[in-house]
């Protein structure tokens, strides 16, 4: 699993997804749904994730929570609330779907207040995603780079754990960098863009984020 979550965060996307598989198929039981719905929430598709996290909270209750932060994540804000009921009443994991929701209907700064506050309380909560990289995320998204890019850089700090981290840390240098882009900040902004196509420097042509990525890093060479 280690294995995949560092492929992933090289952009070796579908080599590390056959690691999974592999797994799986020598009946590894650690490799579950829940294993795989974790690993395709990178790809910001939620119809599969949500495929995959159906199976995992059916066989096991106690990954529902995890599952539905996921999926509020990536928008299936209705289905989260469903897997969300499932987790212990006033879990981290029930908090992030309600900011998440927030979020996804319309209101960033009461969501970016609540999460602010569950990284205050728990930075690395067991379940759920670090309220910094949600933060860092929703901070960009309604137009606050400054608040973006300080909170990146908060969840780059904390140790390394996690599959999911294996797409949501490249995904946080691209946060960072079109942060610090629109502030101006040119030096840091080029930073991260090249850390994060170093990073990808082997990653699958359809990736994801990569053609915006270097998209980026044109733009940031004419400045």
């Amino acid at each position: 699993v280690a294995l995949a979550a560092a492929l992933r965060a090289q952009g070796r996307r579908d080599e590390g997804l056959r690691v999974l598989d592999e797994l799986a198929a020598r009946g590894v039981g650690a490799i579950d749904a829940g294993v795989r719905a974790t690993y395709l929430a990178g790809d910001g598709d939620a119809r599969s994730v949500r495929r995959e996290a159906a199976r995992a909270s059916a066989a096991s209750p106690d990954l529902a929570g995890f599952q539905a932060v996921l999926l509020a994540y990536l928008g299936d804000v209705e289905y989260a609330a469903r897997l969300a009921a499932k987790a212990p009443a006033g879990s981290a994991a029930q908090a992030q779907v309600e900011a998440l929701t927030l979020w996804r209907r319309g209101d960033p700064v009461e969501a970016i207040s609540r999460l602010a506050a569950l990284e205050e309380r728990d930075p690395w909560p067991t379940f759920g995603l670090p309220p910094s990289y949600l933060v860092a995320v929703v901070s960009l998204e309604s137009g606050d780079p400054r608040e973006a890019a300080a909170a990146a850089a908060r969840f780059r700090r904390l140790a390394p754990r996690g599959l999911w981290r294996g797409w949501a840390y490249p995904t946080s240098l691209l946060v960072s960098a079109r942060a610090h882009e629109r502030m101006g900040e040119w030096e840091w902004a080029r930073a991260d863009a090249d850390a994060l196509l170093a990073l990808w420097a082997r990653a699958d042509p359809d990736l994801p984020l990569l053609a915006e990525a270097r998209a980026l890093r044109a733009r940031l060479g004419r400045k």
